[in-house]
């Protein structure tokens, strides 16, 4: 629990040290860490109030209004009567089956219709665990197979930017796992090529769809926490069995900053609205690895004046995972897993935290549902695109960046970051 009640006082508790996927039962037991602080605050319960699309993600259709709570712009709109959404998926690896399949399979809104897997015995395998009618031999067969309206690309990272170009190319809109590319060039073919078509492409950025970074990127909008000048996050990671193509460079075109970093990126240039960033400075290490990064410490300095710093480690010789971010502004703090935001005010800390109770592994399996939903209400016109191929090129001049700065070892400035 965010905060413990003793004799009508609040006390703060220390976040767990735990990853989202890992889900650890005792974070949801009361009193799981014991509080280490001793400030004083109050608690007031604010109402969430309503905001338009804009505000949280983009510039949707005039006079669309979502609640400033978990479900922002990724409702299921009209059920009844809803236009089903046929969906290839390309890829069977890990993330297809434990994280895509049994989520699309769940949609009412979409149907998976076909599988190809370069190894065509393993799709014919997920298929029929997964109930899906057709495998597909060859990948081009997907183009032409009635009913396909949308491919959802879990493949190796150098696989992404052939495969979600040539669907866009075929009239398919495209959902492809994170990363988009191993580098911008590979990521601005994409982009041209979204342009071109006029079809949807979105990244799977699924932390700024995490229930509780929206509802902390909604004290943000709202000013709660003023001026934001310094965001601090992280997932660190103990050392775990290698899943190989993640450390071969040629593959996925770098370490855990293109796993795990590339996401705490995304997450920290959200929500400061995507300002642009003037300068970065990163150290990097290969602990267990060796061949690529498996330790990451960056630091990005904004035009606006604000910092960010991010750690990232698939490697680091503690027990548990931790993953989480900080926000601090003129007014106030909020913070991620567990969830808080936190004010000053008549000289003492008042807690305007809002009501949620949901455990670490809830709010990462829901982040992949809601993006889902946000991306096919992108498909319908209803909401405007997020997590784009322009975006993935921006993240991956800041990526290239900081590679560029631990090699070097100096801050390293980009002369286009916006």
């Amino acid at each position: 629990m965010p905060f413990t009640e003793k004799s009508g006082a609040w006390r703060f508790a220390p976040s767990p040290p735990h990853s989202p996927m890992l889900g650890c039962s005792r974070c949801a037991k009361s009193g799981r860490a014991a509080a280490t602080a001793t400030a004083r605050i109050r608690r007031i319960q604010t109402p969430l109030a309503e905001f338009t699309a804009p505000q949280i993600y983009g510039s949707p259709p005039e006079g669309t209004l979502y609640a400033a709570n978990w479900r922002i712009c990724t409702r299921t709109i009209g059920q009844r009567g809803m236009e089903r959404f046929g969906v290839a998926l390309v890829g069977t690896g890990h993330v297809a089956q434990t994280v895509h399949l049994p989520l699309l399979k769940r949609l009412p809104q979409v149907e998976v219709v076909a599988l190809y897997d370069r190894n065509l015995s393993k799709a014919r395998m997920v298929a029929e665990r997964f109930s899906v009618p057709y495998v597909a031999e060859r990948l081009e067969e997907l183009w032409s197979l009635e009913g396909v309206q949308i491919v959802d690309v879990c493949t190796t990272t150098d696989s992404h930017p052939e495969i979600a170009i040539a669907a866009l190319e075929h009239g398919k809109h495209v959902f492809v796992e994170k990363p988009l590319a191993r580098s911008v060039a590979e990521a601005e073919e994409v982009a041209r090529a979204v342009a071109r078509t006029g079809k949807h492409l979105m990244v799977g950025m699924n932390h700024r769809f995490r229930p509780d970074a929206t509802l902390l990127k909604s004290y943000v909008v709202r000013g709660e926490l003023g001026t934001i000048y310094y965001i601090k996050a992280g997932w660190l990671q103990p050392r775990q069995r290698e899943q190989r193509w993640l450390t071969r460079a040629d593959i996925s075109g770098g370490g855990v900053l293109m796993d795990l970093g590339i996401l705490l990126l995304d997450l920290t240039l959200w929500m400061y609205d995507f300002a642009a960033v003037r300068s970065v400075h990163a150290a990097m290490f290969r602990h267990q690895t060796r061949v690529v990064e498996d330790l990451v410490i960056a630091t990005l300095y904004f035009s606006s004046g604000s910092v960010a710093t991010l750690e990232c480690s698939w490697s680091l010789m503690r027990p548990e995972d931790l993953y989480y971010c900080n926000i601090f502004g003129t007014k106030g703090s909020g913070y991620l897993n567990p969830f808080r935001v936190v004010k000053h005010s008549d000289g003492e800390f008042v807690s305007i935290t809002a009501e949620r109770r949901t455990s670490p592994l809830q709010q990462y399996t829901r982040s992949y549902e809601l993006e889902w939903q946000y991306f096919l209400n992108t498909v319908r016109g209803v909401v405007p695109p997020v997590s784009t191929a322009e975006e993935a090129v921006h993240r991956m001049r800041i990526v290239e960046a900081l590679y560029r700065s631990a090699q070097e070892r100096q801050e390293v400035v980009l002369e286009a970051s916006g």
